[in-house]
C-alpha cells in the first residue's frame, strides 16, 4: 500500500464521519497529522484543528525536528486551554475542571469559529481532557456532549488518542468513543513502517482493505 491508496480511503469517506484513531505508534500522530495535513491540502478542504492543552503544539514540535515544517496559515485552530499558539488561532476557550462548564462554553466557541461549509476537524487532546476527568460523571458529560457533535454533517472527524493514556483511564470511555464513531483506526509502527489497522469503516465490505502499510519516508517527505 502506499501514500495514494490511503489518500483514496480518505476519499471514500463522506462529510459526517467520525474516525477514531487509537495511536499504539512512536510516531503515529504525528504522522496521521502530516497525512491529514497534506490531503486537506491536495484536495482543497477546509481543515479545522480542535487544539486542546496544547496538544496541537507538541504534535508540531515533533515534525519541526524532524524537519518537516508545514504550511499552517490557513489552518483554523481552536484552542481549549494551554498557552502555544501554532495556525491560525480563531477562537480561544480557557479549560475548566467542571466538565459542563467547558462544554459549554466550548459548544458556543466551536459553532462560531468552525468553517461554515464541509471541513475537516482533527481533535488532538481529548484524551488529556478525560485525564482531567477521569470519573464517573464528569466522564459521561463529555461522552452526552460528543453525541450531537459526531452528527454534525458538514464536517468529518479524526479523534487522535494517544492508546496508553485511554487504557489507563480508570473509567474507559474508550468502548464508548468506539461505538459513536463511524470509522475506527489503530496505528502501529515496527521500524520505518507505520500500519493502519482499519478496525471498523462502512468502506470494508467494498474494498475488502482491512490494512494499509506505509513507509514513514514517504509519509514524511514535502
Amino acid at each position: 500500500m502506499s501514500l495514494s491508496e490511503l489518500f483514496n480511503l480518505l476519499d471514500g469517506a463522506k462529510f459526517g464521519s467520525t474516525v477514531i484513531v487509537e495511536n499504539r505508534a512512536p510516531l503515529g500522530a504525528e504522522a496521521l497529522l502530516a497525512i491529514l495535513l497534506r490531503y486537506t491540502r491536495e484536495r482543497e478542504i477546509p481543515v479545522f484543528v480542535d487544539d486542546i492543552l496544547d496538544a496541537f503544539p507538541l504534535y508540531v514540535k515533533h515534525l519541526n525536528l524532524m524537519g518537516i515544517n508545514p504550511d499552517l496559515s490557513s489552518v483554523r485552530v481552536l484552542k481549549m486551554g494551554g498557552n502555544e499558539t501554532v495556525g491560525n488561532v480563531v477562537n480561544r476557550g480557557r479549560f475548566d475542571m467542571d466538565p459542563t462548564v467547558y462544554i459549554s462554553h466550548y459548544e458556543k466557541l466551536f459553532s462560531s469559529a468552525a468553517p461554515k461549509g464541509e471541513f475537516i476537524d482533527i481533535v488532538l487532546g481529548i484524551d488529556r481532557l478525560f485525564v482531567f476527568q477521569d470519573n464517573l460523571s464528569g466522564t459521561w458529560a463529555i461522552l452526552r456532549a460528543m453525541k450531537p457533535i459526531v452528527t454534525n454533517r458538514k464536517r468529518t472527524a479524526f479523534y487522535i488518542l494517544e492508546s496508553a493514556i485511554m487504557e489507563n483511564l480508570r473509567m474507559k470511555p474508550l468502548p464508548v468513543l468506539e461505538d459513536l464513531a463511524t470509522s475506527v483506526f489503530e496505528l502501529k509502527q515496527e521500524g520505518r513502517m507505520l500500519t493502519v489497522d482499519i478496525r471498523k469503516d462502512p468502506s470494508m465490505f467494498r474494498t475488502k482493505i482491512d490494512t494499509i502499510k506505509l513507509d514513514l519516508r514517504e509519509v514524511f517527505s514535502e
